[in-house]
C-alpha cells in the first residue's frame, strides 16, 4: 500500500537571479541546485505525483507510490514556463504552478498569460492551484488593531465591534475563492 504521507517540493521564484531564501531552477551557473534537486529524485527513489492524485489520495480514493512527491512552484512567474518546463519534461516530472488571477494578463509582464497557462496545462506536466490575491492581504483581527493574515484569521468588523463570526469568515473566504476560480 502507499505511503502514509508525500513529500512537498515547492519553489519560489525561480529566476536566472535569486535570492536569498529562494529556490531557483537552471542547469547552469549557480542556479543549478534546484535542477540537481529534480535529477536526483529518480535515484533516491521518488516518483512525482500531479495534483489530482494527491487529491484523491486525500479523499480516500487512491493509493500514491512509494517515496511521492509533489512538485510545485509559486507565484505563476513565466519563467516557471520557460525554465521550469525544459527540465520537467526532461525527467518526465509533474508540478502543480500556484496562480493568482489577478497578476495574469494578457500583456508582456514577469508573469504567466492565459496562453501560457493554456499550453502548461496542456502539456500534462502541469495542474494548476489558485493562489488567493488575499493570501498575502493583511487584516485587523482585534480592536486593538493587531493584524493578521485573511485567509486565516476573522476580520475585526468595528461597525460591529466585533470579530467576524465562523460563518461569516467561512462565507467570506468561499465569495474570495468562487471569485477567483471563475477568473481562473
Amino acid at each position: 500500500s502507499g505511503p502514509a504521507t508525500f513529500i512537498s517540493l515547492g519553489y519560489d521564484d525561480i529566476g536566472a537571479h535569486g535570492s536569498a531564501g529562494t529556490q531557483r531552477i537552471s542547469e547552469t551557473g549557480q542556479a543549478a541546485e534546484g535542477a540537481r534537486e529534480l535529477a536526483m529524485r529518480p535515484s533516491a527513489g521518488f516518483v512525482s505525483v500531479d495534483a489530482s492524485e494527491v487529491t484523491r489520495y486525500l479523499a480516500g480514493r487512491f493509493t500514491l507510490p512509494k517515496h511521492a512527491m509533489l512538485i510545485s512552484f509559486d507565484g505563476a512567474r513565466e519563467r516557471d514556463w520557460t525554465e521550469a518546463d525544459r527540465i520537467l519534461r526532461k525527467y518526465h516530472d509533474t508540478a502543480v504552478v500556484f496562480v493568482d488571477p489577478a497578476v495574469i494578463t494578457g500583456t508582456k509582464t514577469p508573469y504567466l498569460s492565459w496562453t501560457q497557462l493554456r499550453t502548461m496545462v496542456g502539456s500534462k506536466r502541469w495542474s494548476l492551484g489558485l493562489d488567493i490575491s488575499d493570501a498575502s492581504r493583511q487584516v485587523a483581527i482585534d480592536a486593538q488593531g493587531a493584524v493578521g493574515p485573511a485567509v486565516v484569521e476573522h476580520e475585526w468588523l468595528p461597525a460591529r465591534n466585533r470579530a467576524e463570526t465562523t460563518a461569516e469568515y467561512q462565507a467570506r473566504i468561499k465569495t474570495t475563492l468562487q471569485k477567483e476560480l471563475a477568473i481562473l
